[in-house]
């Protein structure tokens, strides 16, 4: 049994609530605590990390389902630490906190995901990828939200692992995270650019960070794309200036184009 099945529902709906620390398709509005929970963040002074918005769901290692266009919801997400973690289960009146998540830069595999909520007191429910509302490139950088659900303590092994020790296994954030109305966080449009293009895009052009405790030569190599190596002027750089407006035009053309169609 999940520590979800054991919260009590009250009348309020979760279309009338304005912060909801849960993940949208947890469909969890109405638990008791989480009228508690909302004021967590001012109440524990964490720190603002900032707002994002939804743009896919993870389905396997390398296949994710993009989401409206229109979101209702956006995600503000806080900074979290484990002292934290049990000073909210106190304000929740024993309650815990129904979910957490660990933002990382880079998408992790599925057994990488549950090897990272290993031993905690939580387990793995869902990736997002998101992007934020203040990035304003045409394309934004997307970051990867994983959302981890409490467990019934009753399973849980005799010593947790910390969850900040966690999020660091995979150089991520432990955050605290809720849906707030888009309407009145939204800044910025939807990318025109479709999701799986934009991620391959970034994955060919953004070096993977390296894992803490991980000897250098296990390490995976930087993309060659983006390798930087000191040479004389030659006809090959001269080139590269080129070659990157040519790249910017056809991508400027692309987004410009599948805009007139819509």
């Amino acid at each position: 049994m999940s520590v979800m099945d054991k919260y009590v529902p009250i009348t309020h709906t979760q279309d009338e609530r304005r912060v909801v620390p849960v993940p949208a398709s947890a469909g969890l509005g109405q638990l008791p605590s989480l009228e508690l929970f909302e004021g967590l963040p001012a109440s524990l002074g964490l720190p603002e990390i900032g707002v994002y918005t939804p743009w896919a769901t993870r389905t396997g290692d390398m296949t994710w389902e993009p989401g409206s266009e229109s979101p209702n919801t956006n995600i503000m997400v806080w900074g979290l630490t484990d002292q934290q973690v049990n000073l909210a289960q106190e304000v929740g009146f024993g309650n815990p906190l129904p979910f957490v998540v660990i933002m990382t830069e880079q998408p992790l595999t599925n057994g990488t995901i549950d090897a990272m909520w290993g031993g905690t007191a939580y387990a793995p429910y869902e990736t997002q990828a998101i992007f934020r509302q203040d990035d304003a490139k045409p394309v934004p950088t997307i970051r990867f939200l994983h959302w981890g659900e409490r467990i019934d303590m009753a399973n849980a092994p005799q010593h947790l692992r910390p969850l900040e020790a966690a999020a660091q296994s995979q150089n991520g954030q432990l955050s605290f995270a809720a849906q707030i109305e888009a309407r009145e966080s939204t800044q910025r449009d939807f990318p025109a650019l479709p999701f799986d293009d934009a991620l391959t895009a970034q994955l060919a052009l953004t070096p993977r960070a390296p894992v803490p405790g991980l000897p250098a030569s296990q390490q995976a190599p930087y993309p060659q794309q983006i390798e930087v190596i000191a040479e004389a002027p030659s006809q090959r750089s001269a080139a590269m200036p080129i070659l990157v407006g040519i790249g910017s035009a056809v991508l400027t053309y692309w987004i410009v184009t599948r805009k007139d169609k819509r």
